[in-house]
């Protein structure tokens, strides 16, 4: 096992300037030369740095490959691990130069494509090549998965043997970079991205995609693998709230984006300034994702990217501070031979060394020892060898499951997300009824208060009309005026004509009451059917809820078909033991020995049956009491949501009952005002003419 000491490579960009910042007339402050060297500067101040690689805003993305990438790629067919990430400010490259834009392809598809390329070339019958892809993202300090999207939060674990990695994180097997490139565009679709001032598409979380690449060589003397890890990362931007005028969610966001990245600031600073001392990893879970990528088992490649222009000064000096002190982290990669593979050759050279003395007459006295010491040597090659090939194989079908698992989460999602899009529809076409009905009934009221007036306004000039008249007849009587009965006709046929239109006022001002009794009663059904389609929401949510035990029931038989592959392998280990125990019995002597041998290969066998029945015993114990606290905190949540739903609309229910309540009230004030002003007013009218009654009587009787 060969190690590979160096320090991790960094490299700087500079994007051009975007057509905003030339329309702003803001200038660039950031120059880059031949020497790799980098000067920014402003009004007061300039600083110069010095890095592995620079490239100004002309260098193209084939060229940072070449240069940057490519070298990684070789070295991970070597069996060396590989990680390449970008650091920077938010709107300063990272992503297109990771994943790129439109046409122009990034650095991740160009090493998926230069890597299947090698691949091809190197395989022939003596050597094959496995290779298997994941992808997945840290939002808000969450590790979730890309190519199998769920609600699971996967959690960073360590083993001593292969290190650091993600605990349920889907890995798919794949066969060529078109298949890679599927992937991650898939991948890419649910990542999390939103908009703010700075950037039209803003990461607002850090990606990994890995790729794990296995390279199986056999030759008639020995047969080895090699194992290599290729880590590309593509960070999340460091932001300021003023500049990228994030607020809500998207500050929540921003937030948790700048504490990672300054927790892999004070990992830079430890390994910078004492690799031996203190690494604070665990403060992120970024930090402990790169654990190997600084000053770990990995070739590193940091690229840097910055903007260069005068308003992001500040931002682009600490992204050169930040990449200046990461030149100082030193790993120690190390080609990544399989452990196996190196024993058996040990073995193998030991079995070699043994034979030759077994032909030499000086070790023909321990001939029978050194002729056991084979067998158990080719016993262990058999069974490590076996265990390898199994392996393999497991994750080949791993990586089968992970796509069925894939496919049937995609399927699930992609209904779920049909059923909410149309209950989705009918709402807003439900809430767009209820809007144009609360606009009728606006119209409605607005109408019935003209009318209203209206006809108070008639009303009135009815009683002035009458009251003319009155007094105009009572002088006609009187012979005391100088009005003529033509003059009186029409005045009494004008107040005729005024009684019809107040008549035919009142009839528009019952008719427009009705119109608004029937626009109250539509709203109130609107009302219920927008409950009912909030209910189809949470119907639907449970349905997903339904999906997901749907989802564990088939985890447990992934576990059940497992655990019997498992019980079959361990049924032909036995039987493979018990034939070579049958080849060895001639050597055992006595038929005692042979017994116990075989009674002590069938206690193993037993002992490894039960510890295979109670590790599966036990993750269905854990998934179990997961699955009930999940489905404690989903009824939980549900409970609360359906209580706060039901709260609200008594809440809506007793508004609408007041206002209707109201309503009425203030109608049935306004009709007994009137009613009691009728009165008084027919009561003046009827003690006037009854005196006028009466004087005619007198000028009568005179």
């Amino acid at each position: 096992m060969s190690e590979d000491g160096s320090r991790v490579q960094v490299a700087l960009r500079c994007r051009p300037r975007s057509s905003d910042e030339k329309l702003a007339n803001d200038e660039s402050v950031v120059a880059v030369d031949d020497n790799n060297q980098v000067v920014i500067s402003s009004e007061s101040d300039e600083k110069t740095f010095t890095f592995d690689h620079s490239y100004g805003p002309a260098a193209s993305q084939a060229q940072l490959f070449t240069e940057l990438a490519q070298p990684i790629v070789d070295k991970a067919l070597q069996g060396f691990n590989g990680t390449i990430f970008a650091y920077g400010q938010t709107g300063s490259g990272k992503t297109y130069t990771m994943m790129g834009e439109d046409d122009v392809q990034g650095l991740i598809p160009l090493t998926v494509s230069d890597l299947f390329a090698k691949i091809k070339a190197a395989t022939s019958a003596e050597t094959k090549f496995l290779v298997a892809v994941s992808y997945l993202e840290i939002y808000n300090e969450v590790v979730k998965d890309l190519l199998n999207p769920s609600n699971k939060q996967l959690k960073i674990r360590e083993h001593p043997d292969i290190g650091i990695y993600v605990e349920g994180l889907a890995e798919l097997v794949v066969k060529d970079e078109t298949g890679v490139k599927q992937i991650l565009g898939q991948g890419n679709r649910v990542r999390r991205v939103a908009e703010t001032n700075m950037n039209a598409r803003s990461s607002r979380s850090h990606t990994c995609f890995t790729i794990r690449i296995e390279q199986k060589t056999k030759t008639a003397e020995k047969e080895t693998v090699l194992r290599a890890k290729l880590n590309l990362v593509d960070l999340a931007g460091s932001e300021r709230p003023d500049k990228s005028g994030a607020d809500g969610q998207l500050l929540k966001e921003g937030a948790a984006i700048n504490k990672s990245l300054s927790a892999l600031g004070n990992v830079i600073n430890a390994l910078s300034k004492s690799p031996s001392g203190h690494v604070p990893y665990r403060n992120s879970k970024l930090t402990r994702l790169l654990q190997e990528s600084l000053g770990g088992n990995s070739l590193t490649v940091m690229i840097a990217t910055v903007a260069p222009t005068a308003g992001n000064f500040s931002e682009s000096v600490s992204t050169l501070q930040f990449a200046d002190r990461a030149k100082d982290v030193t790993n120690v990669a190390r080609r990544n031979e399989d452990v196996t593979e190196s024993i058996i050759r040990q073995l193998r050279g030991e079995i070699h060394r043994l034979r030759s003395q077994l032909q030499s007459a000086t070790a023909a006295a321990e001939g029978k020892e050194n002729d056991e010491q084979l067998q158990a040597m080719e016993e262990t090659i058999a069974n490590l060898t076996r265990a390898k090939q199994q392996n393999w194989q497991e994750k080949e079908r791993l990586s089968k499951l992970f796509y069925e698992e894939r496919e049937r989460n995609l399927r699930s999602e992609e209904a779920i997300k049909q059923s909410m899009a149309t209950i989705a529809e009918e709402g807003q076409e439900i809430l767009r009824s209820l809007a144009h009905l609360q606009q009728e009934k606006d119209e409605l009221s607005g109408e019935y208060k003209r009318s209203k007036l209206a006809f108070a306004n008639l009303k009135k000039s009815l009683q002035d009309d009458m009251k003319s008249y009155e007094e105009q007849l009572t002088k006609f009587n009187s012979g005391s005026g100088n009005v003529r009965q033509p003059e009186l006709q029409a005045m009494y046929i004008s107040i005729c004509d005024r009684k019809k239109q107040l008549a035919q006022r009142r009839h528009e001002m019952l008719m427009s009451k009705k119109k608004m009794r029937a626009n109250e009663t539509a709203l109130e059904q609107h009302h219920i059917l927008a409950a009912l389609s909030r209910r189809s929401s949470a119907a639907v949510a449970s349905d997903n809820n339904k999906a997901s035990v749907s989802s564990a029931q088939n985890q447990d038989e992934e576990l059940l078909l497992e655990l019997a592959e498992k019980r079959k392998a361990l049924n032909a280990e036995l039987e493979e033991d018990k034939k070579n125990l049958e080849l060895r019995k001639s050597a055992l002597g006595s038929g005692r020995e042979y017994e116990l041998e075989l009674e002590l290969i069938k206690a193993n066998a037993d002992k490894k049956g039960i510890q295979l029945e109670a590790a599966y015993l036990h993750k269905i114990h854990a998934r179990a009491i997961s699955s009930i606290r999940r489905e404690f905190k989903q009824q939980q949540r549900s409970d609360q949501r359906h209580s706060l739903h039901m709260l609200r609309e008594m809440c809506e229910c007793f508004e609408d009952e007041r206002r209707a309540m109201k309503s009425k009230h203030d109608e049935f004030a306004q009709c007994l005002t009137q009613a009691i002003v009728d009165i008084k007013t027919l009561t003046q009218e009827n003690e006037k003419l009854r005196s006028q009654l009466r004087k005619a009587t007198a000028t009568g009787a005179n």
